[in-house]
């Protein structure tokens, strides 16, 4: 059986419930074990442990938007990579050499850095 990932709304370790249904029916639960937690989430009632473990571990996606959120309330700023130097002297082939802080240098024939570092992940900024 996997392993359950900790309640997404508070950290705490979940457990995993067994109980008979009116029916005379074994179903599994998961539920997070802090009295305190908010979690309002059903994730309902599964015929077996792996199911109850596999819906619980399940995760939404999280957006670009709500991450800069979170970052924000953890006080964590965005990692960046600077552009260190733009070398530009190979008019001929009209390709733009961008020497990036985490020491990867990027090509192009547009003349504006990347957005995100193919190297690092991090957001390019030229300042």
């Amino acid at each position: 059986m996997s392993e359950l990932l900790p309640c997404p709304f508070c950290g705490c370790e979940p457990e995993l419930i067994e109980y008979e249904s009116d029916d005379c029916i074994t179903l599994y639960v998961v539920a997070c074990t802090n009295e305190d937690c908010n979690m309002t989430v059903d994730t309902g009632s599964y015929g077996n442990q792996r199911e109850a473990t596999a819906e619980w571990n399940t995760r939404a996606p999280m957006s670009y938007e709500d991450l800069k959120i979170l970052l924000d309330e953890l006080g964590v700023s965005e990692r960046t990579c600077n552009v260190d130097e733009v070398v530009d002297d190979n008019w001929e082939y009209r390709v733009w050499t961008f020497e990036l802080s985490c020491g990867h240098d990027y090509e192009s024939t547009q003349k504006e850095p990347p957005n995100y570092c193919p190297n690092c992940g991090c957001k390019v900024v030229t300042e």
